[in-house]
Order: C-alpha cells, then sequence, then structure tokens
C-alpha cells in the first residue's frame, strides 16, 4: 500500500464512506478532482496535506472526549482502561517497528 492509499484509507476509517460531494464540502477539494484521486490519478501535495490535517484534527477530538470520559471512571477503571491502552500502544509499536 502506498502513501496515497494510506492517507485515503485513513480518511475512510476516520469519516466513514461519505459522497463526494460531502468529501468536497469536508475538505474544500473540487469534486471532479476528488473523483480523479479516488480512482488513482496522483495526488498531489497539497491534496494530501488537507486529509492530513483532517485525520489529525479529528484525533484530536478523540483525545478531548476521552479525557472527559476518563474523568467520570473511578480508580481501578481507570487504571484498567489505561492499561489497556498501554497494551494496544506497545502491540501497534511492535507491529509497525
Amino acid at each position: 500500500m502506498n502513501l496515497q492509499e494510506s492517507i485515503l484509507k485513513s480518511y475512510k476509517d476516520s469519516f466513514g464512506h461519505q459522497t463526494l460531494a460531502a468529501m468536497s464540502t469536508h475538505t474544500g477539494l473540487n469534486i471532479s478532482r476528488l473523483f480523479r484521486i479516488l480512482n488513482g490519478a496522483k495526488m498531489r501535495l497539497e491534496e494530501y496535506e488537507v486529509f492530513k490535517t483532517k485525520i489529525q484534527e479529528k484525533k484530536s477530538h478523540i483525545g478531548t472526549d476521552l479525557e472527559g470520559l476518563f474523568l467520570m471512571l473511578d480508580d481501578q477503571e481507570a487504571k484498567s482502561f489505561q492499561i489497556n491502552i498501554e497494551r494496544k500502544m506497545k502491540k501497534k509499536n511492535i507491529l509497525l517497528g
């Protein structure tokens, strides 16, 4: 999987399968250009950066949402949650590294 396929997969995983019109509105990219990108045309650097920024914004919102939920847990639940997250991150790092 190349970098372009990877960023498009990450975008779809983060935002679901949107229509071209919805994706165009969300990213600010031209609808016909999106159609070509999704059908294999090479992505320009600016387009890659738009997708990357949207994905990062989504991930930062998840972090703030989790902070609020984390405060609602008692100490035992919070510790268990933290351990599970650390295990998943360690496993992910092992697979990627």
